[in-house]
């Protein structure tokens, strides 16, 4: 069975042992869709097997565990806009 912990945005490190965390189990043929949406904010979608979806929007990072043990990281970073291409030298003075 995978679980997910998706950790608080407390300003603590996440092995800190008085930070908060929400455990999500996920069920028998679960899919599992990490993106971002248009502000850059993370999105998680998960599919369960019978087909119906649940979103979460997490506001830490996320970690996929199964046993116990983490299988894979989603990362809470904000996304920065988009920067401008071409030269640095043709940016105005």
């Amino acid at each position: 069975m995978l679980t997910l912990k998706m950790m608080s945005d407390e300003d603590l490190m996440d092995y800190h042992p008085g930070k908060g965390y929400l455990l999500v189990d996920l069920g028998q043929g679960s899919e599992i869709l990490f993106n971002r949406g248009k502000d850059g904010q993370p999105v998680i979608s998960v599919k369960n097997g019978d087909g119906e979806y649940n979103s979460f929007y997490p506001r830490g990072n996320t970690y996929v565990m199964q046993g116990g043990k983490t299988i894979s990281t989603f990362h809470h970073f904000i996304q920065p806009p988009s920067l401008p291409t071409g030269n640095p030298g043709d940016a105005p003075k």
